[in-house]
C-alpha cells in the first residue's frame, strides 16, 4: 500500500523473490538498501511490513531515513501526515533491528583474511583506504594511496568495520533529515561508536 503511494512499481512479494533469486544464486552475496520511515499514511501495520522484509532479507547494511515534507511535492499535501514522536520511536526501532543484523551478517567474517580490491582514501580518516570483498561487502583499513586499483589480502576485524559503518550511516542520512532530526540522530548514533569503544576496551 505505501510502495504505491510512493509510486514505486514493485510489491513486497516481488521484491522477496527477487531476494531469493539473488541468494540462490550467489549465496554470500551482500545485499544493502534505503528505507524511509514515517510516509503519510503510514500505520503500525505497515511498518511491521517493512520490519518484516528487513529480518526475512537481514541486508548487509541499510541506510534508513525519517521522511521529511518536500514542498512541491505530491507527498507534501497528503493527509495523515505521521506525527514526530510517532515517527521517532518507529525510526528508533528500524534502526536498532538494522544494526543488529548488520552485526551478525558482518560477524561471519570476522578473524578472517580476505581478498580486498582497493578503491580509495576513506573520505573520513585518511589513514585508512577503502575497498570491497568479493560479495561487494564495504571495508576499511590502514593503507595508503599507492593500493587504490590493487587487491589486498586482509584481516578483518568486526568492531572497526561497524564503527565506520556507523559514522558512514551518520554522514550520508544527514541531508535528508531536518535539523532537529539531524542532532538527534547523530547524538544517538555518536553514543553507539563510543559504546563500541567501551567494549573494546573491556575486551
Amino acid at each position: 500500500r505505501i510502495l504505491k503511494l510512493m509510486n514505486r512499481h514493485y510489491d513486497k512479494e516481488g521484491y522477496l523473490a527477487l531476494v531469493d533469486k539473488l541468494r540462490a544464486a550467489i549465496p554470500d552475496i551482500a545485499l544493502t538498501t534505503d528505507i524511509i520511515v514515517g510516509f503519510p499514511g503510514e500505520t503500525e501495520e505497515d511498518f511491521e511490513e517493512t520490519m518484516d522484509v528487513v529480518r526475512r532479507v537481514r541486508y548487509d547494511s541499510a541506510f534508513t531515513f525519517i521522511y521529511s515534507k518536500r514542498t512541491g511535492t505530491p507527498a507534501a499535501v497528503m493527509e495523515n501526515q505521521i506525527p514526530d514522536d510517532v515517527v521517532k520511536d518507529r525510526f528508533d526501532r528500524l534502526l536498532a533491528e538494522v544494526q543488529e543484523i548488520s552485526r551478525e551478517r558482518c560477524a561471519r567474517f570476522e578473524g578472517q583474511t580476505m581478498d580486498v580490491l582497493v578503491e580509495d582514501v576513506n573520505d573520513h580518516d585518511s589513514s585508512l583506504v577503502t575497498g570491497r570483498l568479493t560479495n561487494n561487502l564495504l571495508v576499511h583499513f590502514k593503507g595508503t594511496e599507492d593500493l587504490i586499483g590493487k587487491i589486498v589480502d586482509v584481516h578483518l576485524n568486526l568492531e572497526i568495520e561497524l564503527t565506520d559503518n556507523t559514522l558512514d550511516n551518520i554522514i550520508k542520512m544527514a541531508p535528508y533529515l531536518d535539523e532537529k532530526s539531524q542532532d538527534r540522530v547523530f547524538g544517538m548514533m555518536l553514543e553507539a561508536v563510543k559504546s563500541l569503544e567501551k567494549e573494546q576496551k573491556a575486551g
